[in-house]
């Protein structure tokens, strides 16, 4: 996986319940609520103000923020009618497209 790209595998939901390590979440420190996706699986939000997460701060090669996030038994809320897993992925990727396009523009 390269820096730029994050991916988590959604751990197994029982009841609206997490328990994962989600590594390189870009700016999860700055972040309130966080997307979880996974194939095959509905998006859940979360919560990052919850007493059960933790944000250990990390910086990928560049310096850019790339957290570490702890979910223990943190409650997760599906987004009922919600882009699917592959919807999200292809957003995601047009945005970092953008911002790398962008990044490169000069004057």
């Amino acid at each position: 996986m390269d820096r730029g790209t994050f991916t988590a595998v959604l751990p197994a939901v029982l009841a609206a319940v997490l328990a994962a390590v989600l590594a390189a979440v870009p700016w999860a420190r700055d972040a309130t609520l966080l997307v979880v996706s996974g194939p095959g699986r509905e998006a859940l939000i979360v919560d990052v103000r919850h007493e059960s997460v933790t944000v250990r701060p990390g910086e990928n090669l560049v310096g850019e923020p790339r957290d570490t996030v702890l979910l223990h038994r943190t409650p997760a809320t599906p987004i009922a009618s919600g882009p699917g897993h592959a919807a999200i992925r292809s957003r995601l990727a047009l945005l970092w497209s953008a911002a790398v396009a962008g990044a490169g523009r000069t004057g």
